[in-house]
């Protein structure tokens, strides 16, 4: 049996539109922490038949192996969990004539999650909470200065 997954925090804050200077309410995830290599082999060691070691060496050689083809051009695909791929910073043309290779920037690392993924994400459910600069606040003090700075938007439209 799959255990159930726990709601995705979120708290919301005050983001000031660039175009328009206006604040807009906008929600962000509030991390519960951090899993590492070592949390994750110790999780895989405790529900598999093999030791806390050994899930980290290959851990690490599996990121090793994969880090390693990604910059060489590969696709890594990780069936179940989804494919990271490498990309390229570059400067477009508009004539295939006048590109040339020092358009190149550099390359930059992408992930495209699986199917099995994609339904974890969109199945999330979500239980409000406070960001980190806010944890010595209340949720009802957050909401109330989100709804003053909102108000004060609307009454910049009207003036």
């Amino acid at each position: 049996m799959e255990k159930a997954l726990q709601p995705i925090i979120y708290a919301l804050n005050l983001i000031k539109n660039p175009k328009t200077g206006k604040k807009n309410a906008s929600a962000t995830v509030v991390e519960r922490g951090t899993m590492t290599t070592e949390s994750i082999a110790q999780e895989l060691a405790k529900s598999t038949t093999v030791t806390e070691t050994d899930c980290k060496a290959i851990i690490a050689g599996f990121m090793e192996f994969s880090m390693r083809h990604v910059a060489e051009g590969y696709r890594v695909c990780l069936d179940g969990f989804g494919a990271f791929y490498p990309t390229l910073r570059n400067k477009p043309v508009e004539l295939f004539k006048d590109w040339n290779p020092n358009r190149i920037s550099g390359a930059l690392v992408r992930f495209m999650p699986s199917t099995k993924f994609k339904s974890l994400l969109a199945d999330a459910s979500f239980a409000k909470g406070l960001s980190r600069k806010n944890q010595n606040k209340t949720i009802a003090d957050v909401d109330a200065a989100l709804a003053a700075a909102l108000q004060e938007n609307e009454e910049g439209q009207g003036g």
